[in-house]
């Protein structure tokens, strides 16, 4: 399937980046065509998160989180008790977020939003006491502990969205977000154990998917002498906002091999999240009523959806 794509040079090497579900891992040993895979790295930030707030005392919190909006999603009224307490308290009213199990950083959001109305929220908790909505909403303590937790959360769904990118590289970034992220528990440990508990269990499960800090995976050197003159001579940059290909242009000439070689690792994302923003754009085509589509339309109308943004249109 893959020698069939147009335009693509069968001497590539070809890499998949997939997230860990038994049935892809199965499905990369028997892809003849492809040379290798990476682990989708938003996958494993996102799966790290939820096993740290699994092993957490935030469960409790996080499930009133999680009930509240619910709820607030399905009931007009309690959205409605929400809104007067805004006015009564005069705070702009801002939608719950519904967190989604598929979509990453959702219970982020989902939690920001709850934040954001903690003045509304606590007014409806302690003026209509005892409705289903006034159940769902935590408390003084609780919200205490949500501002705690939001910033370690706040860096990995940078890291998250940073690596996510589909109109640029984003393998290189996987050791600098590895080694911020392992910092979390000196960052943020003096806000409470609890936080300081999310973020021990968070590093530990993160370097159990990700060993060295994904050394051995997400960076491969084979050109011993220009790799030890790069590591020894280049200066560390500022921040991860350099423009990767420009730089590697620039010293091509320095670098000749490791340069040719770099060209095939950058390729490589380092999520899955583009390839899985395609299927949803499929999924909103193909609609029920639009069930008759032949794949060769589908595709075409995608590919319009896809690209329709770098198509410059004369005026």
């Amino acid at each position: 399937m893959i020698s069939s794509i147009p335009g693509l040079n069968p001497s590539f090497t070809r890499y998949a980046t997939t997230d860990s579900g038994a049935n892809m891992l199965k499905a990369m040993c028997l892809a003849n065509e492809v040379s290798g895979s990476l682990k989708c790295i938003d996958h494993i930030f996102n799966t790290c998160v939820n096993k740290a707030l699994e092993k957490s005392s935030l469960m409790e919190v996080i499930g009133l989180c999680k009930n509240l909006a619910s709820l607030t999603h399905r009931s007009s009224l309690s959205q409605q008790k929400i809104r007067k307490a805004c006015e009564s308290v005069a705070v702009t009213y801002r939608k719950i977020v519904q967190p989604v199990q598929t979509r990453w950083n959702s219970l982020y959001a989902c939690l920001v939003s709850i934040i954001a109305m903690k003045a509304p929220l606590l007014f409806v908790r302690e003026n209509d006491e005892g409705t289903d909505l006034a159940k769902t909403i935590p408390d003084e303590f609780g919200f205490c502990k949500l501002e705690q937790i939001i910033r370690p959360l706040e860096d990995i769904r940078k890291a998250s969205e940073a690596l996510s990118a589909e109109d640029k590289p984003t393998i290189h970034l996987v050791l600098c977000y590895m080694m911020t992220l392992n910092n979390l528990q000196s960052k943020y440990g003096g806000l409470g154990k609890e936080t300081m508990e999310l973020c021990r269990v968070f590093v530990e499960n993160l370097n159990q998917r990700v060993p060295n800090k994904g050394k051995n995976e997400y960076v491969q050197t084979d050109i011993q002498r220009e790799m030890r003159t790069y590591i020894e001579n280049t200066p560390r940059a500022e921040s991860v906002e350099v423009d990767i290909l420009q730089w590697w242009k620039n010293k091509e000439r320095d670098f000749p091999c490791l340069a040719k070689y770099v060209r095939q690792i950058l390729a490589i994302p380092a999520t899955s999240a583009p390839s899985e923003r395609v299927f949803s754009c499929g999924g909103n085509i193909m609609t029920a009523q639009r069930y008759q589509l032949s794949s060769q339309n589908l595709e075409m109308l995608i590919y319009i959806k896809q690209n329709f943004d770098k198509v410059l249109i004369a005026k």
